[in-house]
């Protein structure tokens, strides 16, 4: 599986001998492409940025960029979440940079920050899973998120070099494309320290779900689910 940049996330130096790309190599791009594979419908990353976000944002549209150049049913659309505050606010987008992985619907696959190193796989799978609108859960646990009471949102922390964390991402984005009531968030800790702070994070991967309950550590796909639908059940 390729990963982009460095293992701590940071920009690569200089750019890839003969491609101009600066975070994916020949390599890294060739195994990116038989990682997507065939795409059976079009995907769309819509990153919004702001003024103010900082060198992260433009190395997270360049990444992007890569990405949406390596294979044709990928597109990439840049948005000024300040000069488009309701569209923005009708996908959840709150911080910034931050993008929206959707395929013919969006199911609420959303990443705060980048997806570097090791997270560079939940990347991948969030676009195969939007593509093809599959969770890739088993019958079972989708049919317990078919009928959420209501809607349920899910922060995942990571950083780029935890190994745990790719699969609490990835779980979090298929119980999202398993209910419609569902948002799931990767949220990069070092690029968004102050969130980090205020949901208490001291370790990766720490799930909070619904803002109100935290899970720390990586969990089994039933455990996650359970503990979705439970918050989902709680009172308002």
């Amino acid at each position: 599986m390729p990963r982009a940049g460095a293992a701590d996330g940071r920009r690569r130096a200089g750019r890839a001998e003969g491609d101009g790309m600066r975070f994916l190599d020949g390599k890294a791009m060739a195994e990116l492409k038989r990682a997507l594979g065939d795409l059976p419908s079009p995907v769309t990353i819509t990153l919004f940025t702001r003024a103010g976000d900082g060198p992260t944002s433009g190395d997270l549209a360049d990444l992007l960029g890569e990405v949406a150049a390596s294979h044709p049913s990928i597109r990439l659309e840049i948005v000024d979440a300040d000069a488009a505050r309701a569209r923005a606010a009708a996908l959840g987008i709150e911080e910034t940079p931050a993008f929206v992985v959707a395929g013919a619907e969006d199911r609420g696959i959303r990443f705060l920050g980048t997806p570097g190193g090791l997270e560079f796989a939940t990347l991948i799978h969030a676009i195969r899973g939007a593509s093809s609108g599959d969770s890739g859960l088993p019958p079972a646990l989708r049919a317990r998120l078919e009928t959420l009471p209501r809607p349920v949102r899910i922060r995942v922390f990571v950083t780029p070099s935890c190994p745990y964390c790719p699969p609490a991402v990835a779980t979090a984005h298929q119980i999202a494309l398993a209910s419609k009531g569902v948002r799931a968030e990767m949220v990069e800790a070092m690029e968004f320290p102050e969130l980090a702070d205020r949901f208490g994070v001291q370790g990766v991967p720490r799930i909070v779900i619904d803002d109100r309950y935290a899970i720390d550590g990586a969990i089994p796909a039933p455990r996650f689910v359970e503990a979705v639908v439970q918050a989902a059940s709680a009172a308002a």
